[in-house]
Order: structure tokens, then sequence, then C-alpha cells
């Protein structure tokens, strides 16, 4: 999946002060996780795509790091996540990310390079 309409820039993880990467996302609502809110602010300023750092890099028919056979899809439609049961958010989020028919790219944010390449517009 490419990221429409972005200017290049060089940014890397390396690049980011860590504070900036692991400070969690608050919204003051107990019900909502980090993934919840940067869902519903990605929603709110009409993002073109949520960006998912994790420490796999994509989405995975099961945990790759608990299965060393598991499938990683290149491309895969929010309904068949659904219809398989599968773990790339938490529900809330990710039903903010389909209603709103906002596209997730998960990327493993330990890769270095990846936060530029993704801005670049590359696959990952």
């Amino acid at each position: 999946m490419q990221v429409a309409a972005m200017k290049p820039v060089a940014l890397d993880k390396d690049d980011v002060p860590q504070d900036i990467i692991s400070k969690e996302i608050e919204i003051g609502s107990p019900y909502f996780t980090t993934d919840s809110a940067a869902a519903l602010r990605a929603n709110e300023i009409n993002a073109n795509v949520i960006l998912k750092g994790t420490r796999v890099d994509g989405i995975y028919d099961s945990d790759p790091e608990k299965n060393p056979n598991a499938v990683r899809y290149d491309k895969i439609s929010f309904a068949k996540v659904i219809s398989m049961g599968l773990s790339v958010m938490d529900m809330t989020a990710f039903t903010l990310c389909q209603e709103n028919n906002l596209p997730i790219i998960v990327f493993d944010i330990n890769e270095p390079g990846h936060l530029t390449r993704i801005a670049n517009g590359e696959n990952i």
C-alpha cells in the first residue's frame, strides 16, 4: 500500500526523540486504548493512512513471534481480518478505520528506515 500525496522526508526512528516514539496518546478516557485514540484522531484530521508501529512487519495469519510458519499478508481487507479473527489492533480502533475507509499500514518500528520508506511512498 502506498501513501498518496506525501512529500519525501528524511525521517528514521533514530531521528525521532525516543519520548515521541514511546509516548502514549491520551484523550482522557479510560475506555480508549492508544490504538483507539490514534484512529480517532486520524479520522478527525482526515488522515490518508494510519501507521501502526509494532514489533512485527505486517499482518499475519497468526502471531509470527510464536509461530515461525505464520503467513504474512501484503494486502488484506478489513472484512477478511474480521472473518479470520486476526489481531491488528483493538476492535474499536479497527472499526473506526474500517467505517472511515482509513487504510492501516502495520510496520516494524524497530527496523531502521521503515518510517522513511513509508513517508516516501514505498511498500514495506
